[in-house]
């Protein structure tokens, strides 16, 4: 069985070396040539994030005041992060094999939630994992289990009161996560 990092390099050898011999077969009029830049990274990790989980947009959609001045808080709004390929062994085998991950969100904070900019006010955005688990901005969430093959994060996005008080509008934030590995 061949490991990710050997088939990679496989792989890049043989575009190289075919981009080398498509280079000598175009001798003809300078302005038939093309160019084409190749980028990637080859990481020391057990997964990769789907590149649809990368950069998402979550449409909260409207939330009437009332909703949130009565119940302090507006509909849960699920999404996931999707985790590609994982591959629990080590490329170095002297290491234990993968066993978890643990994901952190992080942007403005307002208080232990994620601040919402714009017109809006008196609220701000609340993350959950599957079990409830609240994500404070820059603090870890507790560890997963990690599992072979393909795997989905499930949270949710939540509008909630943050105790000042309420102004319509609309609102924006812009979260990070990054994805440790145990």
């Amino acid at each position: 069985m061949f490991s990710k990092a050997t088939i990679l390099s496989s792989l890049l050898c043989s575009l190289l070396l075919g981009c080398l011999f498509a280079r000598d077969a175009v001798a003809g009029d300078p302005s038939d040539r093309a160019r084409v830049i190749v980028e990637g990274r080859i990481l020391d990790t057990p997964c990769t994030i789907d590149p649809g989980s990368q950069e998402q947009t979550i449409r909260m959609g409207a939330t009437p005041v009332g909703i949130i001045a009565r119940d302090g808080a507006g509909q849960p709004v699920p999404f996931t992060v999707r985790l590609r390929d994982c591959v629990l062994q080590r490329f170095d085998r002297r290491l234990p094999d993968w066993q978890g991950l643990s994901i952190t969100f992080d942007g403005v904070s307002d208080g232990e939630d994620f601040a919402a900019n714009g017109a809006a006010g008196g609220v701000a955005l609340r993350i959950s994992d599957a079990d409830g688990h609240r994500a404070v901005p820059g603090k870890p969430l507790p560890g997963m289990q990690l599992v072979q093959g393909d795997q989905a994060l499930a949270f949710t996005l939540q509008l909630v009161s943050n105790h000042r008080p309420l102004v319509k509008g609309e609102y924006h934030a812009v979260i990070h996560f990054g994805i440790s590995y145990f």
